[in-house]
């Protein structure tokens, strides 16, 4: 049998109502929704599924809710179209992944991202932040940019997506001050290239 690959969600694209229609008739992600409720004293049926949103996004919940829904999802694949898996290789969803991998049980995973969704939030709490996301910079001037603004403030790489994609995160001040470093060196690019398509470009997350 040939590797499967897996690649489970990361935080980005959670809504109410996420995973309802597959997981609401479906036995073993009931026992699951069951498991995680008991275990962190939060209905994720009705956090999931009815909301609110509001509740939904806070980072204490949504990170066991991702967690579970990731779960969930492997196990109706496995229940109903790959029943030989666990799957070889996995990537993202990195608590999923060591799940499924076998490397630790629903019980432990699920209590132990439960404590990590309460600890970034305390974190967040005492240091107020934001992160923004930027394309098609190289990653040493990236870097340049940030080192850059330490005057005004914290600013640092948080993640690579991609070769042409970095999330930058830091106090408002200094992300403020490095979209203005990017946009003076989006126009001096747009210059260079007479015309050609800008080599960066912004997006709030």
């Amino acid at each position: 049998m040939n590797k499967m690959p897996f690649s489970f969600r990361d935080r980005g694209l959670n809504t109410v109502g996420m995973g309802q229609d597959s997981m609401s008739s479906t036995v073993v992600c009931e026992e699951l929704f069951t498991q995680a409720s008991d275990t962190l004293n939060v209905d994720f049926r009705k956090l999931c599924f009815e909301g609110p949103e509001s509740d939904l996004l806070q980072t204490q919940n949504v990170q066991p809710a991702v967690t579970l829904i990731n779960i969930a999802c492997l196990k109706i694949l496995n229940e109903l179209a790959y029943p030989l898996l666990p799957p070889q290789d996995t990537a993202l969803g990195e608590y999923a992944a060591l799940y499924s991998a076998d490397v630790m049980d629903f019980i432990d995973l699920i209590r132990l991202v439960g404590c990590r969704g309460v600890f970034m939030k305390e974190a967040a709490d005492k240091n107020r932040g934001h992160d923004r996301r930027y394309g098609s910079f190289e990653l040493d001037t990236i870097t340049r940019i940030c080192n850059d603004v330490r005057e005004v403030g914290y600013a640092e790489i948080a993640n690579l997506n991609s070769p042409k994609q970095v999330i930058i995160s830091g106090e408002v001040k200094a992300l403020e001050r490095v979209l203005e470093l990017v946009q003076e060196r989006s126009v001096k690019a747009r210059n260079s290239l007479k015309g050609k398509r800008p080599l960066a470009q912004q997006v709030h997350v």
